[in-house]
């Protein structure tokens, strides 16, 4: 996938790009007709925006504190790895708060501090059955730029996800395919290859 480059990272910028389904849902036992996700990228210098719209019968938004049990809620979340042997992952609630953490593995894991979380632009938007996030993450700022390299330079790997898992029905949606045997985001085997456009120069 290639996020591509805007001038600035904006909701209405965003917008503009083509969306992509995050539709792989890969445990039978969670298979959910009504849930319905998609995802957006794009950058500038050393952050990235994302934008996720997602449909759901139940929304649910119980959590009050980053760094906690975010993905029992409406929960988006977004996966990543440089160059460096770990990868981080940002998740975020429907009342907007964060887990970040970063580890080699889903047992091995750091929590990052209050101060760095909330250096993370996040907008959210909600009606009935629908809501969305935009959210602007600095990569650099999580270590993930060395501040001698362009993001062009770094081999990156991500995916991304959607999920629920208080709901009557719980989902978990992936944008690229998992094979395990029940429902986990932790395994960067799967996660698959994020190009960074580069950016036009204006003659």
């Amino acid at each position: 996938m290639i996020a591509k480059h805007l001038d600035k990272l904006t909701i209405n910028n965003i917008k503009e790009i083509e969306s992509v389904n995050i539709d792989n849902q890969n445990w039978k036992d969670f298979y959910n007709d009504n849930s319905k996700a998609t995802f957006r990228i794009a950058y500038n210098g050393t952050k990235v925006a994302l934008f996720y719209e997602v449909w759901e019968d139940e929304l649910i938004a119980n959590t009050t504190e980053n760094n906690t049990e975010v993905y029992k809620d409406s929960c988006v979340e977004f996966f990543i790895k440089g160059d460096e042997s770990y990868y981080i992952n940002f998740e975020f609630s429907l009342s907007c708060c964060a887990l970040v953490q970063k580890g080699v593995n889903r047992k091995k894991r750091e929590f990052f501090e209050n101060d760095k979380i909330n250096t993370i632009q996040r907008e959210i938007s909600r009606s009935k059955k629908y809501w969305n996030l935009f959210t602007i993450i600095d990569l650099e700022e999580f270590g993930l730029i060395p501040k001698e390299k362009y993001i062009q330079e770094i081999s990156w790997k991500f995916n991304a996800y959607c999920c629920n898992e208080s709901s009557v029905k719980p989902h978990f949606l992936t944008l690229f395919a998992i094979k395990s045997r029940h429902p986990d985001f932790h395994l960067p085997s799967y996660f698959s290859t994020l190009e960074f456009e580069i950016p036009r120069r204006n003659h």
